[in-house]
């Protein structure tokens, strides 16, 4: 028998609010489809091989790749799982056993690579020689090849599942994680901390030269940073989520809000790219534009006065 299943198929941690977990799934199922074409759609500029040759972008792209396959995961499956009260305890449902590894994996995969983002960026700007020297040249495919190891390393040292609670709206740790906690807590303090080296040199780089391709650097690290306070609240939520006193004040509504900010922070790395990245609301632009086609206004012409 899995985890917290009981002998008639039944999540043991799910409580009795089936109505409660429709209206989650209705939410996070609308959110998802919102926010899961946008991040497929910043994925798709970033992608794009004048921008793809840039080592930012490659890592830019692999981030937001995983921004939209954690919101599969934390938006549209969690949805679907609420208002249809799946779980895994079904026998016909092992699938979605199995697929907890898969979730904790991909929040694997998109932690370790906001650190190397986050690690390129503050290079890039306290030491352009030495950002050179560690992700220049091909180098940057290895740092790319252990984003994709990395997952696979968490999940060998302490093998751990996710749960996915219906009618409370929420992914928990099956069992304490130990490698989880850590790694959440490390990335937050890494990132933080390379992005307030990096405002610092931005800082100083702005006083001396303001440049187009400057400020350019600068507009893209600024949106890196701003989505990189967004995972840290995410990686905050989850461990709440999980380990937080049950009996607290909030302790009825940890798991929802544990799941919104694991949504949040994908939705709105999505939005912040959307709005304040040039090459991607420039493409939209265009799209727009050559949908709609050229406007023409005519009119009759008002004879002149005599």
């Amino acid at each position: 028998m899995l985890p917290y299943c009981d002998e008639r198929g039944n999540l043991t941690l799910n409580p009795n609010t089936p109505e409660a977990g429709k209206v989650i799934g209705i939410v996070y199922i609308t959110v998802g489809l919102v926010g899961i074409p946008v991040c497929a759609f910043v994925f798709y500029v970033f992608s794009r091989p004048h921008l793809f040759k840039f080592h930012c972008y490659k890592l830019l792209t692999i981030t937001t790749a995983t921004d939209t396959i954690n919101l599969i995961t934390c938006a549209l499956v969690a949805g679907i799982a609420s208002l249809t009260g799946l779980t895994y305890c079904a026998d016909k449902h092992y699938w979605f056993y199995l697929f907890g590894y898969v979730a904790v994996a991909q929040w694997y995969f998109y932690c370790f690579s906001t650190v190397v983002l986050a690690f390129n960026r503050m290079l890039n700007f306290a030491s352009p020689r030495w950002s050179d020297k560690v992700f220049g040249g091909k180098k940057i495919w290895i740092w790319i090849g252990f984003e994709f190891l990395y997952p696979i390393l968490g999940l060998l040292v302490e093998p751990t599942f996710s749960v996915y609670i219906p009618n409370s709206g929420g992914y928990i740790d099956a069992e304490p994680s130990n490698f989880h906690i850590v790694q959440n807590v490390a990335k937050t303090v890494f990132v933080t901390t390379c992005y307030a080296i990096m405002l610092v040199c931005l800082f100083r780089l702005y006083r001396i030269s303001s440049s187009s391709a400057v400020s350019d650097q600068i507009a893209v690290s600024l949106q890196t940073f701003g989505v990189a306070i967004l995972g840290d609240i995410c990686a905050v939520g989850y461990l709440t989520a999980t380990y937080f006193p049950k009996d607290s004040l909030i302790g009825d509504y940890i798991h929802i809000i544990g799941c919104a900010t694991w949504i949040a922070a994908h939705v709105g790395s999505g939005l912040i790219y959307l709005v304040a990245n040039k090459s991607v609301h420039g493409t939209l632009r265009k799209l727009v534009k050559t949908k709609i086609g050229p406007v023409y206004v005519t009119g009759t012409r008002q004879p002149s006065r005599p």
